[in-house]
């Protein structure tokens, strides 16, 4: 919402006092604007509505904006009691972000991307990630990341890229039978319209300081861009804007120049994304992993 309103040349005091003149029953005030715009305070849609009036937006982009505003006072899925202990307030963070994204660019190194993963490989890598043979925590897991894939692939973003290191296919996080699940449904997946899954073969691997990121782009009046980096049992968040941080990335750590950070980690992605095969390549990878698993 702050950069329609500076693209509009509106500062705070004015634009608040346009949405009081549009809707007078408001109330709106420099301050709470500024909340609202830093995701300090919640956005009433009313206001919204006003907002998005007093910006000029045509009906596509206020439909958008009331629509993203309406969510923002719900709670989120994420949030359910059921899921306690299970998703991280980092990853939290992050979830609210997928959700509204434009486009979702990431790479795996060392395991297949969660929003890929069917659930018998989900159940391995979250015994192993938290060291536990607690069932009920990792079958709550598993429900989590079912849950997650669920949505986001209902309602997709415009463009999803997820790159995985052919290691990736190689490392077992469960018995044959798994793994090889896994590679049918990773070939399932391929063929989604909206999703460009590609293998980054062994032998065009770039050396990176991480195992994993992902760089979101939001539509216009959204979030920053920004790129996210998950670690053992920690996250952080380089956005495009450096400014204050929201309910989203508060709590997570910044880089000093988080701008550039960005810049960094985006430059990296597309050169890992250069040694990428092409899909019919990387499809002939999953099936020569697929034929290994399944003993062929």
């Amino acid at each position: 919402m702050r950069r329609v309103r500076e693209r509009r040349g509106l500062s705070l005091d004015r634009a608040a006092a346009r949405a009081v003149t549009i809707l007078p029953g408001i109330s709106l005030s420099y301050s709470t604007l500024s909340r609202i715009e830093s995701a300090k305070a919640p956005a009433p849609v009313e206001v919204v509505t006003a907002l998005a009036e007093v910006y000029g937006l045509d009906g596509k982009e206020r439909q958008e904006l009331v629509e993203l505003a309406g969510r923002a006072q719900q709670p989120d899925w994420f949030d359910a009691p059921e899921y306690a202990g299970v998703i991280p307030r980092y990853f939290r963070n992050y979830l609210g972000l997928e959700t509204v994204a434009l486009e979702v660019r990431s790479y795996q190194a060392m395991v297949v991307p969660g929003l890929l993963q069917t659930a018998g490989y989900a159940r391995g890598v979250i015994a192993r990630h938290h060291l536990t043979v607690d069932k009920d925590l990792v079958e709550r897991g598993v429900e989590a990341r079912t849950e997650r894939q669920r949505r986001l692939f209902a309602s997709p973003p415009d463009l999803t890229v997820l790159l995985i290191n052919e290691l990736a296919l190689q490392l077992p996080v469960g018995p044959p039978a798994v793994m090889a699940a896994q590679m049918r449904h990773l070939l399932r997946m391929a063929d989604m319209p909206q999703v460009k899954l590609r293998i980054v073969p062994i032998e065009k691997t770039v050396a990176t300081p991480v195992s994993g990121l992902t760089h979101l782009k939001f539509r216009a009046g959204g979030p920053s861009e920004l790129v996210y980096i998950e670690g053992y049992d920690s996250a952080s968040y380089h956005p495009a804007d450096a400014g204050e941080p929201s309910e989203r990335t508060k709590g997570t750590r910044k880089g000093r120049n988080a701008s550039a950070d960005m810049e960094k980690y985006v430059q990296l992605l597309l050169e890992i994304g250069q040694g990428a095969a092409h899909r019919r390549r990387s499809m002939d990878i999953i099936a020569q992993a697929l034929n290994r698993f399944e003993g062929r």
